[in-house]
């Protein structure tokens, strides 16, 4: 195990004996020399009889598989070409697997000319295969059938943070008597914690000391013949004690706002089946989402702490979505072509050269600019979209409708949630309640966090010739964005204890000085002096104490998704999806510890730490 659970990480080094990558840590092949689909169709899927457990499935049910060492994604390949022949249409499939050394893209590019059968598959995940960086990383195949988590790091570390129920788990990894680091007593407790009665296991190893660790923890083991002139496997069912599998019933949710918190959460839900009523006095994403282009970014830091990962996982999330939508598709829409970041500051520029030297930010995430000024960088995968269109991109997709009225109040009742909508003479009844109406969340969530209210004026430039052909963003200080509907966006103010809604004349000054004074060729590009200002939007943004945002339950039916600040593009998705999960209580796509600093009650915890500080109390040992 590491120090921390998410050190910087490094790609594996590999030999080849053919088409077989061979680890040149372990001096082990990735998979059986005798024939690598065959040994995973022998050992993972009949020794967890998948065939007949996807054929089994329901519309609307979720399977979990978790594996412990993802490799070439062999396994998680034939698991799906088996989901799709045998499950039924609206089952879902999650797959987790975790990862410490993943494969270069070239590496499992050609571990993949092996199997033709897959090539569509190996195409899919080849496009989405992430850069090796510590973390959660999901990929989505199908659209909404299936979800792939790889989680980079080392297995027990790792799986120590993760929450939910697993079905079947493929005991995977190099070889015990190579990798013995894993495959130890705490691998098959962590395994009990997280299955149900009926959940399997199976693995390729007979070793005594892995049977005896999965029975120590409460498994049923028992021996199979193994593959390909292996005496033996291994193969095992439940924990008893864990109680049984959770039941994925449909639901009906309501959510207060339609701006990007609101809209991610709604489409998140209505991937997993359920029905969503949106309801905002405003209509979709008119407040601080109706911005005419927004950054896709994130801040990148030489310290992973809980929020500096956040922000680098929501932004690999948000980009993850935008693939899996198909959006942007067109140039009025937005482009994700990479964005330059210019240092703003001695002390931006010190943190970016930081960064690029960390190893949390390899090539293909981050990028140094040779010939910018020191600190400059550029995110290849970032960019510019236009938030309103993004919401109505995936209300569409999904056919969400919007309610034009405001949420008056709410009532919790033993079989849901009652919802006050305003002049509408009878409650609705919803199953559970996500509010993410911003600035009015403090009121209607009865929240006791002093949310900040930040003014930020826009300032939008008709574009000329010379600045239409000018594709990619750019921020400083400030940012700019190419032109949309023949319309550069020039932002942003930061006014705290500001809270006109009127456009004035200097924001506008402010914002097109740190324009020329950090990017003065954008400037001149939009005719300098004699450039065409075309109006000005003012916008508040909607932040919490800690920069990071309220994200998590209130109560066991009730949910906000707020004070995402100047994020909001990128924090929006991961939040929509972990709400979406706990509501229907699947297995997490992230980890404990980054749940719990989004989580809304973070702030009276802290309160109540503080005060036994103060008095002297110390809270009470834990129960082991």
């Amino acid at each position: 195990m590491n120090d921390t659970p998410f050190a910087a990480i490094h790609e594996a080094e590999v030999t080849w004996k053919a088409d077989t990558p061979v680890s040149v840590l372990h001096d082990d092949p990735y998979f059986s020399l005798a024939g690598g689909t065959e040994e995973t169709r022998h050992v993972f899927l009949s020794g967890n009889d998948l065939q007949r457990r996807f054929s089994a499935l329901h519309s609307g049910d979720c399977f979990t598989v978790a594996e412990t060492g993802f490799g070439t994604g062999l396994n998680f390949l034939e698991t799906l070409a088996l989901f799709d022949q045998c499950a039924p249409a609206g089952a879902r499939l999650h797959f987790l697997s975790t990862e410490l050394q993943p494969l270069s893209l070239s590496d499992l590019k050609r571990a993949h000319r092996a199997w033709p059968e897959h090539g569509a598959r190996c195409h899919q995940l080849q496009a989405q295969w992430p850069a090796a960086t510590p973390g959660w990383h999901t990929l989505w195949f199908g659209r909404d059938r299936v979800t792939l988590t790889l989680l980079y790091g080392d297995t027990t570390d790792q799986l120590r943070l993760l929450d939910g129920r697993v079905d079947a788990w493929f005991l995977d990894g190099f070889s015990p008597s190579r990798n013995d680091s894993m495959w130890q007593p705490e691998l098959y407790q962590q395994m009990a914690r997280l299955s149900h009665a009926h959940t399997t296991a199976a693995t390729y190893s007979a070793a005594g000391h892995v049977r005896r660790g999965l029975a120590g923890a409460g498994f049923r083991v028992s021996k199979q013949p193994g593959y390909a002139g292996k005496r033996h496997m291994t193969v095992a069912t439940g924990v008893a004690a864990a109680g049984e599998a959770a039941i994925h019933p449909r639901r009906h949710v309501v959510i207060a706002g339609a701006g990007l918190a609101g809209v991610t959460a709604a489409a998140a839900l209505a991937a997993r089946g359920h029905s969503v009523t949106l309801a905002d006095p405003s209509g979709v994403a008119t407040q601080g989402s109706g911005n005419l282009a927004g950054i896709v970014y994130s801040t990148p830091s030489a310290h992973m702490t809980d929020q500096n990962r956040f922000y680098q996982a929501s932004y690999l999330h948000a980009l993850g979505w935008m693939r899996r939508y198909g959006f942007p598709a067109e140039p009025s829409q937005g482009r994700l072509n990479g964005l330059v970041q210019l240092p703003g500051s001695e002390r931006h520029r010190d943190k970016a050269l930081a960064a690029l030297a960390a190893g949390f930010w390899p090539d293909g995430l981050m990028n140094a600019v040779e010939d910018g000024p020191p600190g400059s960088y550029l995110l290849p995968q970032a960019g510019y979209i236009n938030p309103q269109r993004w919401c109505h991109h995936l209300l569409s997709l999904y056919r969400i409708p919007v309610v034009k009225t405001a949420m008056t109040g709410y009532r919790e009742t033993p079989d849901g949630v009652l919802v006050d909508l305003q002049d509408q003479t009878s409650p609705l009844h919803a199953d559970a309640l996500i509010i993410a109406s911003a600035h009015d969340a403090a009121r209607q969530a009865r929240l006791d966090v002093p949310l900040k209210k930040i003014r930020g004026q826009v300032t939008l430039v008709h574009a000329t010739a010379a600045s239409a052909v000018i594709d990619q963003a750019l921020c400083h200080s400030g940012y700019w964005t190419p032109a949309i509907d023949g319309f550069h966006c020039v932002g942003a103010s930061f006014n705290l204890h500001d809270l006109s809604p009127q456009a004035r004349a200097e924001d506008d000054q402010a914002n097109l000085s740190e324009l020329r004074r950090n990017a003065g060729h954008l400037w001149q590009a939009m005719g300098g002096d004699d450039m065409q200002l075309a109006g000005s939007r003012v916008g508040f943004r909607c932040q919490s104490p800690d920069f990071l945002p309220l994200a998590g339950a209130l109560s066991s039916r009730v949910y906000c998704n707020v004070a995402h600040g100047s994020r909001g593009i990128s924090g929006t998705p991961l939040c929509a999806d972990l709400i979406a999960a706990s509501i229907c209580g699947e297995t997490q796509i992230a980890d404990r510890r980054l749940r719990d600093a989004l989580a809304p009650g973070r702030f009276r915890r802290r309160k109540e730490r503080q005060g036994k500080s103060r008095t002297g109390n110390k809270p009470e040992p834990k129960t082991p």
